[in-house]
């Protein structure tokens, strides 16, 4: 048994003894008020426990769900801040061994230390609030089931020994689970916010607009396949700007440039908006310089998420767990190509996964298995007009009892089928302005990236509080703070 199934399990007995305590102090002919009034509480305390336990699947599910709202996997969130934390502290590296060529002139260690001074007060107080941020991501995407399951056991202690505890902690899985799915909207919507107001003032002072060279790129999945035609989206706070992605997965940022910032990046392909692993990306940090053309030198791939599997040969597979391996096998038949698609999947047993496969209207899906089997499956199909491409998509959802586990997709497509092209997508920009370079703008963006961590890390916590106050905590408390 696993520490869920045992926890769960004790909870159920610790709130059955409960309910009979409560009941035998109902029996018991003790003329005490004080002592009898225990009799109702114990009732109520044991029935809220063992409703608890009926619901602890489901509880998990919904914050499960309510996140998946957010576009934006735990693993995601957490593997977004690690990259933030080895920029930041590569950046204050970089500038440590600059600074040390100062110390070679005259006076220069003091001029290096009153440089320095600022700049490590405000990458100490980055790398904590990531650092923290960080750790919360890996407790809940780690632990939330065995931290729920143990929260729901001490909830069902008697006399309400651990109900504040065990309300607390049931109350922080489930607004951790949700809320920080959303940390880098949050993020992104503070530090967007700002860069707005401070490029407004800079401009209005300086009067100068930058952009970054045009660049190109490769749109493909893990796996390097790539889609057959679609469009790039790059967005920021003040911008959303589409770039169409050809036959052979390649799109161009040359007809209009993007200023320098920071830009969510998604590729929509089939009537799909697909994230690409590594969500956010920096121009021009991330351009690399490859000189594959004379008029292009530089050059950003996107590679998908891994729960996205791009099909041949216009199609697409995408899935709440993530896909670890991939097999494709083609027969001809007839006048149809028959492609046979098998997956290995990893996600948290006996929770809800969700497989959604999007093709062309001329394709269709013939079977859909699923090993390790824990439910029935449900099945949808839908319509969509997919800026002038006519799209179905298959959607299933079943829930597995072990992992990893396998589907097998079959579908069949026209041998004569050719791509279709999507309409070509509106352009929406602001104007090109940048962020101004200068000490006062790192101190400045430093403190409000810590403070937009450390406010969210509050809302969680407020939060928290609230729902454990809810559960029946008379005094909530955080569990793990930083």
């Amino acid at each position: 048994m696993t520490i869920v199934s045992d926890a769960l399990v004790i909870a159920g007995q610790l709130a059955i003894l409960t309910y009979n305590i409560g009941v035998l102090i109902y029996m018991l002919p003790i003329p005490l008020r004080s002592v009898k009034s225990w009799a109702p509480r114990l009732i109520e305390d044991g029935i809220y426990a063992a409703l608890l336990i009926t619901l602890f699947s489901t509880i998990l599910y919904i914050s499960d769900y309510i996140g998946s709202f957010s576009t934006v996997s735990l693993e995601d969130v957490a593997s977004w801040i690690n990259y933030m934390m080895n920029d930041i502290i590569l950046a204050y590296l970089l500038t440590r061994i600059a600074s040390s060529f100062l110390y070679l002139i005259p006076g220069g260690g003091a001029i290096a230390s009153i440089l320095l001074f600022p700049l490590g007060f405000i990458v100490f107080g980055m790398v904590s609030a990531s650092a923290i941020a960080q750790a919360l991501v890996h407790i809940i995407h780690g632990l939330k089931a065995e931290l729920a399951a143990i929260g729901v056991a001490l909830y069902s202690l008697p006399f309400r020994i651990g109900r504040g505890a065990g309300a607390s902690l049931l109350a922080f899985v489930i607004i951790g689970n949700i809320m920080l799915h959303y940390l880098p909207h949050w993020i992104m919507l503070i530090m967007g916010g700002t860069t707005s107001s401070w490029i407004d003032v800079a401009y209005n002072q300086r009067g100068s607009i930058e952009t970054v060279s045009p660049f190109w790129g490769l749109v493909h999945d893990k796996w390097g396949d790539v889609p057959r035609y679609g469009i790039v989206f790059f967005s920021s706070q003040n911008i959303t700007q589409g770039y169409p992605v050809e036959a052979d997965g390649s799109y161009y940022a040359s007809y209009v440039l993007l200023p320098n910032g920071t830009y969510k990046v998604e590729l929509e392909y089939m009537g799909l908006n697909l994230l690409s692993s590594k969500i956010y990306y920096a121009i021009p940090n991330d351009l690399q310089l490859t000189y594959e053309y004379s008029d292009l030198p530089l050059k950003l791939d996107i590679t998908l998420s891994q729960n996205v599997k791009l099909l041949k040969p216009q199609g697409v597979v995408y899935s709440t767990a993530k896909i670890k391996e991939y097999t494709l096998a083609v027969n001809d038949d007839n006048n149809a190509r028959l492609y046979t698609v098998r997956l290995e999947m990893d996600y948290t047993p006996y929770e809800t996964i969700i497989v959604i496969a999007s093709l062309p209207e001329s394709c269709q899906v013939t079977m859909f298995k699923v090993d390790k089997l824990a439910s029935n499956i449900e099945f949808n199909r839908t319509y969509k007009a997919w800026r002038g491409v006519s799209v179905y998509t298959y959607i299933y959802s079943f829930i597995v009892y072990n992992t990893p586990f396998s589907i097998e997709l079959v579908y069949t497509c026209p041998n004569n089928y050719i791509p279709q092209k999507p309409r070509q997508p509106p352009i929406t920009t602001s104007p090109n302005k940048t962020i101004p370079l200068g000490i006062s703008s790192v101190i400045l963006f430093g403190t409000i990236y810590t403070m937009s961590i450390y406010s969210y890390l509050t809302l969680i916590g407020i939060m928290t509080m609230g729902l454990a106050r809810f559960l029946g905590a008379y005094y909530p408390r955080i569990i793990f703070r930083g």
